[in-house]
């Protein structure tokens, strides 16, 4: 065990556990071997088993690291951020040099200042002041960064509000955009500032427009100017006209029976039309009224390619709205036989959608796979209807594995993401998904260790590159990871110390999963108690439950294990 965590320690500065220029200090000289010496490490494994912790994190224990933040080395500094992060609120020392370090250029350090300080000071009293002060600098990109971390925060910037909407009229575009955004996510905290929002959406050009209208619609989803503006803009036939249509589908259903007129108005392959439909879709099951102008566009007889486009948008949208209407079914039936082999593979991807039709579906589909001369979101479509299909789309798993290499990345992530919905054969399926794990993509990867969770025990050939994952520097990639180990189960012994370790993850969902995994994996985790009995001190209440839950499963499945083996 020492000597795993030695050499896992060793492996990457990001996770060490003493500041640059402390290292070796303190370090205990144990004496030749006595039985004294014997005596004592027996004393100490003892503690250690029933739980001894280590004395809790203080302002002078922060010292070193706060110092460590002015260090030229990149690394260091991003090595001190972390470890500042995991002390949480006895950290408090160390905001004012975070908050410093939140407008870097480089993103990575200003991400890293941003979830330290969040732990450190979750009430915010020193980072909001310090972005509204940002909010004034004389260069643009400070100014974004600002108003970008600002959205982030969501109600808790509200005081910045005022700035966020003259921030709508900056000289930069990008600083508009942004301040839109962030104006959004602050929601109806930001409720003072609609007077002056409404007053704005009166004037200036469509994009301006569209702005205005999404700022607002953040704070009241259901102001009637806004919508009106949106609906208009839905209604040009340029890009503004697409943006429209998405901001409209994330109101909701409200808008459903205006965007049926505008379709009706449109009815034909243009832009708007387009839009409207990819609104439609995108709202869903919610937007089933628009059902039987969508069939009339599907089952319209076509020729012309533009036309035959327009129709696979609509059978989309029927797939997306997903109702269990015979007439929708039946019209995505009669189009598999279709001879424009696009629309045949976008009506067998509705099909899978909807949940029906799957004996006729599924031939197309994999005929689809194997063509592999499909565009980017068509291929991605199919990849992704052999996940809906569910077990039935099995004969198809070497397939979906041979899309985990090459390609777009939108592709292997969606067939690494099907292949843990269709109970495919493990001794197929593994090999590729192991390979998941080191793609340059981290939604890939982080798709590939998904899927191995869901394969569970059988996903076993997996774990040292599982393992490897847990120190990817993306937090989503070693979340995934760690629960992928959880599910795999008792196999799982091996990545124990990394478990561990990763109990001082500095994102608190992965600290979470790491108790749970070593939890799943019962007795065999045992060399990890003492760093469960640590995280019971996290800050974090679900890390401190998931850890103490941890303990009783090690435990209890313990106690089960030997009186089985005293019965014999």
């Amino acid at each position: 065990m020492r000597q795993a965590r030695s050499a896992w320690a060793g492996r990457r500065g990001r996770r060490l556990s003493q500041p640059r220029g402390q290292r070796g200090r303190g370090v205990i000289s144990v004496c030749p071997r006595t039985p004294f010496r014997h005596m004592l490490l027996a004393a100490v494994a003892a503690l250690l088993v029933w739980g001894c912790t280590r004395p809790e994190a203080s302002s002078e224990a922060a010292s070193p690291w706060i110092e460590q933040l002015r260090h030229e080395d990149m690394a260091a500094r991003l090595e001190a951020m972390e470890a500042l992060g995991r002390m949480g609120p006895k950290a408090h020392d160390a905001v004012s040099g975070l908050a410093n370090m939140l407008l870097d250029e480089n993103a990575r350090v200003g991400d890293t200042a941003y979830d330290a300080l969040c732990n450190i000071d979750p009430g915010h009293q020193v980072m909001v002041p310090r972005l509204v002060r940002a909010m004034k600098d004389p260069n643009w990109q400070v100014r974004r960064r600002a108003i970008g971390i600002l959205g982030r925060l969501g109600p808790r910037a509200r005081v910045a509000a005022p700035l966020l909407v003259k921030a709508l009229r900056d000289d930069s575009l990008d600083v508009r955009e942004t301040a839109a955004y962030a104006l959004k996510y602050v929601g109806p905290a930001a409720k003072a500032e609609l007077p002056a929002l409404s007053e704005m959406l009166k004037r200036g050009h469509s994009l301006d427009q569209l702005r205005t209208a999404r700022a607002i619609l953040g704070i009241d989803p259901g102001n009637e100017a806004a919508l009106q503006a949106l609906i208009e803009l839905a209604g040009i036939s340029t890009d503004v006209g697409g943006t429209a249509g998405a901001e409209l589908a994330s109101v909701g259903p409200a808008v459903v029976p205006k965007l049926i007129q505008l379709l009706a108005k449109e009815a034909g392959p243009r832009p708007a039309g387009s839009d409207i439909i990819n609104a439609l879709a995108a709202i869903g099951p919610e937007a089933a009224s628009a059902t039987p102008v969508l069939i009339d566009i599907v089952t319209s007889q076509a020729a012309d390619r533009d036309v035959i486009s327009f129709q696979e948008l609509a059978v989309h949208a029927l797939g997306c709205i997903g109702t269990g209407d015979a007439k929708v079914e039946s019209a995505l039936k009669e189009l598999l036989t279709s001879n424009d082999p696009g629309l045949r593979l976008w009506s067998a991807a509705a099909l899978a959608r909807i949940g029906c039709a799957s004996d006729a579906a599924l031939p197309v589909l994999i005929d689809g796979l194997r063509t592999r001369q499909l565009s980017e979101p068509l291929g991605l479509e199919v990849t992704r209807a052999m996940g809906f299909l569910g077990p039935a789309a099995r004969p198809a798993t070497p397939l979906l594995v041979a899309m985990l290499q090459g390609g777009f990345a939108d592709w292997r992530a969606a067939a690494a993401t099907s292949l843990g919905k269709i109970d495919p054969d493990p001794k197929i399926a593994v090999p590729g998904l192991q390979k998941t794990l080191r793609d340059s993509n981290w939604q890939v990867a982080q798709a590939g260790a998904v899927a191995l969770a869901k394969i569970g025990p059988d996903a076993a050939p997996a774990i040292p590159e599982l393992r490897d994952a847990l120190r990817n520097d993306c937090w989503n990639i070693r979340k995934a990871a760690v629960v992928a180990l959880g599910q795999i189960g008792p196999a799982s012994k091996e990545a124990v110390p990394e478990l561990a370790y990763a109990l001082k993850d500095m994102v608190w969902s992965v600290r979470e999963a790491a108790a749970i995994a070593l939890g799943k994996i019962g007795p065999g985790a045992r060399s990890a108690v003492p760093a469960l009995q640590e995280a019971r001190q996290d800050w974090s209440e679900a890390v401190r439950g998931a850890a103490s839950q941890a303990l009783k499963e090690i435990r209890s499945e313990g106690k089960k294990q030997a009186g089985l083996r005293g019965t014999h």
